[in-house]
């Protein structure tokens, strides 16, 4: 059999590619880690303490000691649980005091616990058990029964610097949810959650630096959702001006405006079914005015009303994108939310100063507009029935509980029927001013 080099070379590299995924391990389907995060002053100077509790099953690749029909030799382990600390978990970890990188951490303890032991509930139990006894050596248990607890060290410059952290833990598992407890020493415990790996986490951060993210977070919120942009697109089908469209867009941004932050404040419901209930609307709202704009020409004002009642339903769609980062916000979570907001309309904005001149171009050269526009509708249309079909499925499974009636609901709903009523009085303001210009859809 004869070999040409060329051939070899390409069989190597196949071999390089390939050979890490003939050998990769089976990966634990989840991986919870926890994490509480303190600041300490020690006498030798200033410490960042770290307990990570993280399930030693992650770590599976490692040939652990055992003894017996498969059980961990807890006499032996300890001499492995430092190393695995140092490479598999420290490693894992970039901690930032400031904008400066800390250097590796020093591992001060390692314990093997049982999976019923329940002293990560606490920072002080947490600290307790590492610098405990460790798990009797008779102990029989396996590799999938046991937690891994660390204690790690890091040197600061002060215990009152504002620190951030990069977890990496994702290659451990299939679902890696990771929950972060910083105890500041001015401060309650702030906790952080998030699954995979979420990037630079700040535990203390600037206002500056929340608005800025929150501001991101929401013009990307609006470009992610499918369904904002469509009903975008299907409201402003008919007109492809900026004046008819100057209404309409304020009414869909004071109306999400006002429900966004009726819900930070907690004035929304809060059941389980709510959610589901709000898609189904969207996607309803979507399929009226494709069929709105397949009955006839739809003039502005008309338009503006309706946007202006679904532009309220949207609202509530759009605080459910932050419920889960407001977290991050720290201590400002009010800055947090307008930023949020402000994001999301700055995109609506955006969205629409490039969509008109867009639609006037692509039906500009058409010798019947009206049918590019019912075509376009129709398509619309079945897209949103299926949305909605799937959604009202979705929140059928969910039991409804209606609120007792009594004075403070009525109250409530008064207050809403009032702010509704101020809504439509500006907009319809806007769509007259809009229609004594002459302004008409095309």
């Amino acid at each position: 059999m004869r070999f040409s080099l060329p051939g070899l070379l390409r069989a190597t590299a196949l071999l390089a590619v390939f050979a890490p995924y003939a050998a990769a391990r089976a990966l634990p389907e989840d991986v919870t880690v926890k994490i509480f995060a303190r600041p300490v002053v020690h006498q030798e100077g200033s410490r960042l303490q770290l307990l990570v509790r993280i399930p030693l099953v992650a770590f599976n690749d490692i040939q652990f000691p055992v003894r017996g029909p498969g059980y961990l030799d807890l006499a032996r382990i300890d001499q492995v649980l430092p190393g695995v600390a140092r490479y598999g978990v420290a490693s894992s970890l970039e901690m930032f005091e400031g904008e400066t990188r800390l250097p590796k951490p020093r591992v001060v303890e390692t314990r093997a616990a049982l999976a019923s032991d329940t002293s990560f509930r606490s920072y002080e139990e947490a600290l307790a058990h590492l610098t405990g006894p460790r798990l009797a050596e008779s102990t029989d248990t396996f590799l999938t029964q046991v937690w891994f607890d660390i204690l790690l060290e890091y040197p600061i410059q002060s215990d009152r610097s504002l620190f951030s952290i990069n977890s990496k833990f994702a290659q451990l598992g299939v679902r890696v949810p990771t929950a972060i407890t910083f105890i500041g020493p001015d401060s309650p415990p702030r906790l952080f959650e998030y699954l995979g790996d979420p990037g630079l986490v700040r535990l203390e951060p600037r206002a500056g630096e929340v608005i800025r993210q929150f501001f991101q977070w929401g013009f990307l919120h609006l470009l992610n959702g499918s369904d904002y942009l469509l009903f975008l697109f299907c409201a402003v089908l008919p007109f492809r001006r900026y004046r008819p469209v100057f209404p309409l867009a304020c009414a869909f941004a004071l109306a999400s405006s006002l429900t966004f932050i009726a819900s930070v404040l907690n004035q929304a419901p809060d059941g389980g079914w709510f959610a589901p209930l709000v898609e189904t609307a969207i996607a309803l709202t979507i399929l009226y005015t494709a069929l709105e704009n397949i009955a006839d020409a739809v003039p502005p004002w008309r338009r503006a009303l309706v946007t202006l009642i679904f532009g309220l339903v949207y609202g509530f769609s759009f605080a459910f994108g932050l419920t889960s980062k407001v977290q991050f916000a720290g201590a400002w979570p009010l800055a947090a939310a307008l930023a949020f907001n402000a994001g999301f309309l700055v995109c609506i904005a955006l969205v629409l100063l490039i969509l008109i001149p867009v639609l006037r171009l692509l039906l500009r050269f058409t010798p019947a507009a009206r049918i590019e526009i019912i075509v376009l509708s129709v398509l619309i249309a079945h897209t949103a029935w299926h949305w909605m079909t799937e959604r009202a499925t979705r929140f059928s499974r969910f039991p409804v509980s209606f609120p007792t009636i009594d004075a403070a609901l009525l109250a409530g709903t008064l207050r809403w029927l009032m702010i509704f009523v101020l809504l439509a009085g500006g907009v319809w303001f806007m769509a007259s001013y809009v229609r004594r210009k002459g302004a008409s859809p095309q």
